[in-house]
């Protein structure tokens, strides 16, 4: 029986946008953003259409969110990306203390970017 060593990696690993932009989460994993209680908005089922859907919402139901830390969860939770959850997590914490819209749209564009650094931008 011989031993086998892997080196590590020479490359850190990268999460390719096309891979989760292209397959379907099953239904009961997509991430519903939820305009009012009761009511649905957009649904993600994955991180192309999220990235889409954050671009579109209205401040109010983002802050909804935020508060509740369902973005960071879903992360965490479906995409198993620990790294964009605790992103994520510290952005909704400032989208929560935003007190004026230009506060919580810098929030947005930061979750956005927050995406694309870590997936790429859609559609490369």
């Amino acid at each position: 029986m011989q031993r086998v060593t892997f080196a590590p990696r020479w490359v850190p690993h990268v999460r390719h946008w096309h891979k989760y932009s292209s397959a379907q989460l099953p239904v009961g994993k997509r991430f519903y953003f939820q305009p009012s209680p009761g009511t649905w908005g957009d649904v993600a089922g994955n991180m192309e259409e999220f990235h889409g859907a954050l671009r579109r919402a209205r401040l109010e139901v983002m802050r909804d969110h935020a508060r509740r830390g369902d973005f960071s969860r879903w992360v965490a939770e479906v995409l198993q990306d620990h790294t964009l959850a605790l992103a994520f997590r510290l952005t909704e914490r400032r989208l929560c203390d935003a007190e004026s819209n230009s506060a919580a749209e810098a929030a947005r564009r930061e979750l956005l970017a927050a995406i694309e650094s870590r997936y790429g931008s859609p559609g490369t």
